[in-house]
C-alpha cells in the first residue's frame, strides 16, 4: 500500500488586509500631502500612487509564493516546504509524535525561526506540530545518520495544514505503519 499524503496551506486574507490597508493610507496621506503644499502636482502625486501600488503588487506575489506544502509517503518520511525556497525532508525514524497544535495567529506566513529548537512552516492558523527524536537528533549533529539538507534538525516543526487534527491523525497512521515490519 503506497499512500501518499499531500496537503497545500496558503497565507490567510489578513496578510492581505494588512497589505492593502497600510498601502491605502501611506496612498492617501501621499496624495493629502502633495495637494496642500504650496509646490505640488499632479504629476508626483500619480507618481507617488503609481509607485505604491507596484510594491503593493511585488508585496503581494511574495506572499502568494509563500505557501506551505507537506507531503508524506511511507518510504520517504514528511516532507516539508515554504514555496520553492525552504524545504526539510524528515524519515519517519526522526519523529517522535505529531500532534494538533494550538491555533496560531494568521499573520504568520512563511519559514520562521521560533526560538531555540523550534522551526515553522506558517501559512496561517491551523498547524501540527511536529516533535523529533532526541536520540536521532543526536546522531544526525555527530554524523552517524544523515538527512538531506542542513545537519541539524530542530526539536519542534510547526507546519500550516487544513484540518489539522484530521491530518495529524492521517499522518501518525502512516508514521506507525512505516514502523511496523512488511508482511509477506
Amino acid at each position: 500500500m503506497d499512500e501518499t499524503i499531500r496537503t497545500v496551506s496558503h497565507p490567510q486574507r489578513p496578510v492581505y488586509w494588512l497589505i492593502y490597508g497600510l498601502m491605502g493610507w501611506t496612498a492617501a496621506i501621499t496624495v493629502v500631502v502633495s495637494f496642500t503644499s504650496q509646490d505640488s502636482s499632479v504629476q508626483g502625486s500619480v507618481l507617488a500612487v503609481v509607485g505604491l501600488a507596484l510594491v503593493a503588487v511585488l508585496l503581494v506575489g511574495v506572499i502568494k509564493v509563500l505557501v506551505v506544502h507537506t507531503r508524506a509517503s511511507v518510504e520517504e518520511g514528511l516532507t516539508l516546504s515554504v514555496g520553492p525556497f525552504v524545504s526539510r525532508t524528515l524519515p519517519w525514524e526522526a519523529i517522535q509524535s505529531i500532534e494538533k497544535a494550538p491555533t496560531g495567529g494568521a499573520m504568520d506566513v512563511g519559514w520562521k525561526w521560533l526560538g531555540p529548537g523550534r522551526i515553522g512552516y506558517l501559512a496561517g492558523a491551523e498547524n501540527v506540530l511536529v516533535k523529533t527524536n532526541a536520540d536521532f537528533r543526536r546522531q544526525v549533529l555527530q554524523g552517524e545518520v544523515t538527512v538531506e539538507g542542513r545537519q541539524k534538525l530542530a526539536e519542534w516543526y510547526f507546519v500550516s495544514v487544513p484540518e489539522s487534527e484530521l491530518t495529524a491523525q492521517r499522518l501518525n497512521r502512516m508514521r506507525e505503519s512505516s514502523d511496523s515490519p512488511p508482511t509477506a
